[in-house]
């Protein structure tokens, strides 16, 4: 899976998926500015563990040309239908690399939260419940 911007349409990107090797490429979900899911370098789409739900960091953005963030959301996205729903708060200041734990109950991402001064681990849990910070330092994750 991957993020791709302009897809279908200049005020859109997408969800995209394929084979291993690059072929079968079909979009599964697309956003509308001022929201993107083509992310930045630290953020990027993540596959459950059963290969059924993708979970992607969502942008929204101001609108103007250098597409300054204005906050985030974790988005989890069915495969099969390309239904999408956030996953907990639309609060983020900023949603990055968000990775999936082994059993698929759980994500971890790094977030800002808007009285974080820095960006922290949090956990959300796959069924909705309220994410929840793990770490607290002072150290860029």
């Amino acid at each position: 899976v991957f993020a791709r911007a302009r897809t279908p349409g200049p005020e859109h990107s997408a969800l995209v998926v394929c084979d291993a090797d690059g072929t079968n490429e079909r979009v599964v979900a697309t956003v509308t500015l001022p929201e993107s899911v083509a992310v930045s370098f630290f953020g990027a789409p993540s596959w459950s563990p059963d290969g059924q739900t993708i979970a992607t960091p969502v942008t929204s953005n101001s609108g103007s040309r250098a597409l300054a963030a204005q906050g985030a959301r974790l988005a989890l996205v069915d495969v099969g239908s390309g239904a999408m729903r956030t996953l907990g708060s639309s609060e983020w200041l900023h949603v990055g690399q968000v990775a999936w734990l082994p059993h698929g109950r759980s994500l971890l991402m790094i977030a800002r939260a808007p009285l974080d001064a820095q960006a922290q681990v949090w956990m959300a849990p796959a069924d909705g419940r309220p994410p929840h910070r793990v770490t607290t330092g002072d150290g860029e994750y």
